[in-house]
């Protein structure tokens, strides 16, 4: 158990560790992690509300809460790619279990997007008007529903990346190909039924449609489809565990080579 609660330390450290590095790295130090999203979200803002209207008046709303969804999936897990590697000096002069690497990262891109995910509930609120319903009430689960998801797929991937670096050039790819067919910038529910059950094997389809029901439209999730993330999280993580635990003492020699 102590060491349970050591370890927990240790990644919560790490994580503060890195955004205090990443905050001095910057003129405008943590400040910036409020300028980025606001300067993201603003540039689409711009395009799809006060410029083309391409797709309707409500669109802005509808394509912000994919991207600011997709943003904190597709950032964290690119960057859990490059964890070991990041940390390879650390691990050529003190032993720490590897797998609190990837966690530590989680952590603090989550953090990050708790900053991001407010600006977006103040969009949503104050200038496009959408109305707080009961359905809020089920956003900790989305949350909570989406680290887990983001936190197996995260460490699966740091936990295989070492062994074929040419594996984050493929996930380059496949980021991009699930940035478009993930419904960022259309309707699912719109497709034929064979269309959409096929999108919705991508859990993340399924939690930015999920994100949209709750926020935009005040109806509650789907809770069997988040149940089944949940399963997929959990088998994903049970993977990158046991990869990280077999692996602990080769990952050094892999990533120094």
């Amino acid at each position: 158990m102590r060491s349970g609660v050591h370890y927990l330390e240790l990644i919560l450290y790490m994580a503060y560790s890195e955004l205090r590095a990443e905050a001095t790295r910057a003129y405008l130090g943590f400040l910036w992690w409020f300028v980025e999203p606001v300067m993201y979200m603003a540039v689409f803002y711009l395009i799809f509300e006060t410029g083309l209207r391409s797709g309707g008046a409500d669109y802005a709303p509808f394509l912000l809460c994919g991207l600011v969804a997709w943003k904190w999936f597709a950032s964290t897990v690119l960057a859990a790619a490059n964890a070991l590697a990041r940390n390879a000096g650390v691990m050529q002069q003190v032993y720490l279990p590897k797998l609190v690497f990837p966690l530590a990262l989680t952590v603090s891109y989550a953090f990050k997007f708790a900053m991001i995910f407010v600006i977006l509930l103040f969009y949503l609120t104050v200038v496009a008007g959408k109305p707080v319903t009961m359905a809020w009430a089920a956003l900790p689960v989305l949350l909570l529903v989406q680290l887990a998801l983001i936190v197996a797929v995260s460490v699966l991937t740091a936990s295989v990346v070492p062994f074929a670096p040419d594996l984050k050039l493929l996930l380059d790819n496949l980021m991009i190909m699930l940035f478009f067919v993930s419904g960022i910038f259309f309707d699912i529910a719109n497709m034929s039924e064979a269309i959409q059950d096929m999108l919705r094997v991508n859990p993340m389809a399924v939690l930015i449609e999920s994100y949209r029901a709750v926020l935009l439209h005040g109806v509650w999730p789907q809770w069997d489809r988040l149940a089944a993330i949940v399963a997929v999280s959990l088998v994903l993580l049970g993977v990158g565990v046991a990869l990280f635990h077999k692996f602990d003492r080769a990952y050094p020699k892999l990533v120094g080579r």
